[in-house]
């Protein structure tokens, strides 16, 4: 299922929904290739380290990305730093 498919399923935010995806990545609980292509994580792991805040980061990757997207990858980077 999509994250937007589960929003809806749900009648939540797709926000609320990433929230939620975060948590248990961040955790080690859910493998963020299950919800975030390696191609994505590529390139915004790439944006991370040019920019000083998620609207920067944003502007940067344009309209193919989402906060969300970027959120879990910084909950992903969180993860591996507590390994």
């Amino acid at each position: 299922m999509t994250i937007d498919h589960i929003a809806q399923e749900r009648g939540l935010a797709l926000s609320t929904i990433e929230g939620h995806l975060c948590f248990f990545v961040e955790r080690g609980q859910l493998d963020i290739s299950k919800v975030l292509t390696a191609e994505k994580q590529r390139v915004i792991e790439k944006q991370l380290g040019t920019a000083n805040s998620l609207s920067q980061i944003k502007h940067a990757l344009g309209d193919g990305y989402s906060y969300g997207e970027i959120r879990l990858v910084l909950a992903h980077r969180k993860h591996q730093a507590q390994k």
